[in-house]
Order: structure tokens, then C-alpha cells, then sequence
């Protein structure tokens, strides 16, 4: 019997952005396709209190040894934002509309991922294969799904971990 993961994933091709490569980052538009059919198999789309993310943020942050980011409003910014800032502290910006548990887990990716591999401050931060693998490992953990499970969805949306 073949496997079968319960999240029915959309294939890779599911919207038309992901058919455009965006050469500096060229998995970043499968990886938020991906993060989509998370978001409805979970059925997680509560907006959280900037209190509420601050918690989710330092709980996962903390498992990794990572100091805990700091938690901002996001005041004018139109995405979601994650990692170091040019003072060499960590720092999550979330807009109201990314106060959700995936948004925030995203985010504390990106400030667990640039600690851990001593990513450049200030630069881009790409959605490449090591930061998908940590994230990937933080959405088993934190959303109570097997990692296989995830792993398979992630294949479907032909993401590099």
C-alpha cells in the first residue's frame, strides 16, 4: 500500500506564482504555497496578540538554545520580518495580519537559523535548504505533526531540505 500523508497536499505547480523563480531566493514562493496548506489542514488562522506570539517565539527559540528575539509591532512594514538587526539582536517584526502561530513559527526560523549559522546581518536571508530543514523540523514539533508527514507535503511542493 503506498503511502498516503493525511495533508493532501496541492502539487508544486498549485498557484502561478510558483511557477516564477526569483533567482536570490528561488524556493521562497513554493515554501509560502506549502506554508498555505499547513495553515488550512491545521485550520490555524487565530490572530494572536503580540503577547501571545512573543510566547510561541521565545518557546521554540529557547528549545534551540537561541536568545530569546525581541517582538515588535511591525508598524508600516507590508511582510513579516525575522533575524538579527544591524545592532546584532534578534528581532521579530510582525504586522497584524502575520500574528498567526505559522507566521510567528516562520519568523523564529529565521532568527534561529541566521543565530545557528552565523548568517550576515543585513542580508537577504534565502528560503534555501538548511533553512527549510530547520523549519520543517520546527513545524513537526510545534504543530503536532509527524515529520514524515511534513517531509512528504515538502516533496510535493518540490522544496530542498
Amino acid at each position: 500500500m503506498e503511502y498516503k500523508c493525511p495533508l493532501e497536499p496541492k502539487p508544486s505547480w498549485c498557484c502561478e506564482q510558483c511557477k516564477t523563480i526569483n533567482e536570490n531566493d528561488p524556493q521562497k514562493i513554493r515554501l509560502y504555497c506549502f506554508e498555505e496548506t499547513l495553515t488550512a489542514f491545521k485550520n490555524d488562522y487565530q490572530l494572536l496578540s503580540l503577547a501571545e506570539c512573543k510566547l510561541i517565539a521565545d518557546d521554540i527559540c529557547a528549545f534551540y538554545g537561541v536568545p530569546l528575539p525581541e517582538m515588535k509591532d511591525g508598524r508600516g512594514l507590508k511582510v513579516a520580518r525575522g533575524g538579527f538587526n544591524p545592532d546584532m539582536i534578534l528581532r521579530i517584526k510582525l504586522p497584524r495580519q502575520y500574528r498567526f502561530r505559522l507566521a510567528v513559527l516562520h519568523e523564529a526560523a529565521h532568527c534561529i537559523f541566521q543565530y545557528l549559522t552565523r548568517n550576515e546581518v543585513g542580508k537577504h536571508q534565502p528560503h534555501d535548504s538548511t533553512y527549510t530543514r530547520y523549519l520543517l523540523d520546527i513545524y513537526s514539533s510545534q504543530l503536532n505533526i509527524p515529520i514524515n508527514h511534513i517531509e512528504h507535503v515538502a516533496k510535493q511542493f518540490s522544496l530542498d531540505f
